[in-house]
């Protein structure tokens, strides 16, 4: 449970913006507190989604397995960052892995009482997903940005050629989902 600063702070999260103080009260009995030691993994690349986390204090990072099966930080995520929010709304495994960097509270919603919500038709659990979806869909944005910037900038024929491909892969995947959206 959130205190009342904590409260505060959290309405003004995207996530939350949406809500109404009611809705919000019904989101926040969702929610728990959770404390971990530096080092630990949250979870692994691989492992079911079983919820959503907003980092209180401390921070995380999301860690991803290359090729040759080191580990790359893809991110360190500090106050008030949400992780883990594609969990409740697929079925698919985390994509990453994620692991404390120093001392982390965080607040917790699981995905099975949120998916309870869902199914009551809660509408603030619905509004999540909306806040989620364009939470989702403005990271992405800002990935394609990326990949413009790294493809406009690459002097090297070889960089060039993967970005391409990547960028391939990406309308492909996009024009499978119009055929066969995701679960």
């Amino acid at each position: 449970m959130a205190t009342p600063d904590e409260e505060e702070r959290l309405s003004a999260l995207m996530l939350f913006q949406s809500l109404g103080p009611h809705d919000a009260g019904e989101m926040n009995s969702l929610m728990e507190s959770e404390e971990i030691p530096d080092g630990h993994r949250l979870f692994e690349e691989g492992d079911a989604g079983d919820g959503l986390y907003i980092i209180r204090n401390g921070a995380i990072e999301i860690r991803k397995r290359t090729k040759g099966g080191d580990e790359q930080v893809l991110a360190t995520l500090g106050r008030f960052a949400m992780l883990g929010e594609m969990s409740l709304i697929t079925d698919h495994p985390r994509n990453a892995a994620a692991v404390a960097k120093g001392p982390t509270a965080l607040f917790r919603i699981r995905k099975e009482p949120f998916v309870d919500l869902l199914k009551k038709e809660s509408l603030p659990a619905y509004k999540i997903c909306l806040a989620i979806s364009r939470f989702l869909a403005h990271r992405l944005g800002l990935l394609d940005e990326k990949l413009l910037d790294l493809i406009q900038g690459s002097q090297i024929p070889e960089s060039r050629a993967k970005l391409r491909e990547f960028t391939d892969f990406k309308a492909k995947l996009f024009s499978q989902w119009k055929e066969d959206p995701p679960s």
